[in-house]
């Protein structure tokens, strides 16, 4: 899940001491991990975060909203 970062669940066990990960950084670490595999140089995590949270406040789809 990227959005919300955070999430009532993420909140409630990062409260009860968990670790917790977002959504978004699962996304950094396998993105880093994937690009080092594939050229074998590997990019600056904190580039690739800010170019996914770049890129994920795009456009959003409108939804439908029913006229009351």
């Amino acid at each position: 899940i990227y959005n919300p970062p955070m999430t009532k669940f993420l909140s409630d066990v990062k409260s009860a001491g968990a670790i917790v990960v977002t959504g978004v950084e699962m996304f950094t670490r396998q993105a880093v991990t994937q690009i080092s595999l594939l050229t074998g140089k590997a990019p600056e995590a904190s580039a690739v975060r800010r170019l996914f949270l770049s890129a994920s406040r795009g456009p959003q789809p409108k939804i439908p909203v029913p006229e009351s």
